[in-house]
């Protein structure tokens, strides 16, 4: 298994722009893709596959804490458990600073990790 550096997931991390199940407004859209970037970015993962891809749905609880709900993939099974795992330990409860999204609401986006 290959080590990588998720620079390349900040460059790969969101195909095309968020796709939020609400209204949030692009500024809103562009300000928590930068934090996840941050909060991604030179983190090492093991995979055995050229690309991963998932859906990541998540909220924002009320201390302004990202909040994984599901991380769902159609990747190989140990794939899915290697991006579910890696995602939930360095993205649940880390402390976002992103005014318009509604605490409570369920947001979704595409997230893709690439060699």
């Amino acid at each position: 298994m290959k080590k990588l550096k998720l620079v390349s997931l900040s460059l790969a991390l969101f195909v095309g722009s968020l796709t939020y199940a609400s209204n949030a407004e692009p500024d809103t859209k562009s300000e928590i893709r930068s934090q996840i970037i941050r909060l991604l970015d030179q983190k090492e993962v093991n995979i055995d596959s050229d690309q991963l891809v998932a859906n990541v749905s998540f909220m924002l609880n009320e201390k302004s804490e990202l909040v994984i709900i599901s991380v769902r993939s159609k990747n190989d099974k140990k794939n899915n458990s290697i991006i579910d795992t890696y995602i939930k330990k360095h993205l649940n409860y880390k402390k976002v600073k992103v005014n318009k999204l509604k605490v409570g609401k369920v947001y979704e986006m595409p997230f893709k990790m690439v060699k």
